[in-house]
């Protein structure tokens, strides 16, 4: 097992604002379940129900152990000149869907990520659920476990969709206090001749459990 190396300065200044502003607004993350986190290289998945969803996952999963973790977004957010030099400062990993080169670099770089004990963040939807329900998985974060020979990590979060998501304006409101549930399930195992997309199957049961427990504790 490689161990977990520390993330790069960048990296540490974009994640002392995001705390920062966790504090300052005094969000309320109820998470159970991230001492199954492994110190090596994993995959750890999220339910995308809206725009802040991946951040109120990755602050507790940070909080408890300060290390790099990578996302993976759309190569044309990098056009955005603000976001486009986040994404570059926490060292995302671009992924051109449109394009069969640009999704085998995406796997290369986030095998190599996961190779050197980092944790690499995926969106198995693809794209924000405007029903809040799970939406069919795409095989990809299977495939980079496997690749990588490191864990895949179900998680679900419920109550950021609140604050910001598809089909209303964001509520600055509904950032003060904003109650979050995250629920962290025990990695899923995907050995070499594993099928990724049966693997893949198997992540969605376990993160559809999830999500209706956070759900239902979120209350």
């Amino acid at each position: 097992m490689t161990p977990r190396r520390p993330a790069p300065p960048g990296y540490r200044v974009v994640a002392a604002v995001v705390l920062a502003c966790r504090r300052l607004l005094r969000w309320r993350i109820d998470v159970q379940g991230h001492e199954r986190l492994p110190e090596g290289g994993a995959v750890v998945t999220w339910n995308h129900v809206g725009h802040l969803d991946v951040v109120v996952t990755a602050i507790p999963l940070y909080e408890r152990s300060p290390r790099w973790i990578r996302f993976l977004a759309l190569r044309d957010l990098w056009a955005r000149p603000l976001l486009g030099r986040v994404l570059r400062l926490v060292g995302c990993i671009p992924v051109d869907r449109d394009s069969d080169s640009g999704r085998a670099a995406a796997l290369a770089d986030a095998v190599a990520a996961l190779r050197a004990g980092d944790l690499v963040m995926v969106a198995p939807e693809g794209r924000i659920s405007d029903s809040r329900e799970l939406l069919p998985f795409r095989a990809g974060a299977a495939r980079m476990a496997r690749a990588a020979g490191v864990p895949l990590v179900p998680t679900a979060s419920w109550g950021s969709h609140r604050v910001s998501t598809t089909g209303r304006r964001p509520s600055l409101a509904s950032a003060w206090r904003l109650p979050v549930t995250v629920r962290v399930g025990e990695p899923l195992h995907v050995a070499p001749d594993d099928d990724p997309v049966a693997a893949t199957e198997e992540l969605r049961r376990r993160t559809q459990q999830l999500l209706e427990e956070a759900r239902r504790d979120h209350g």
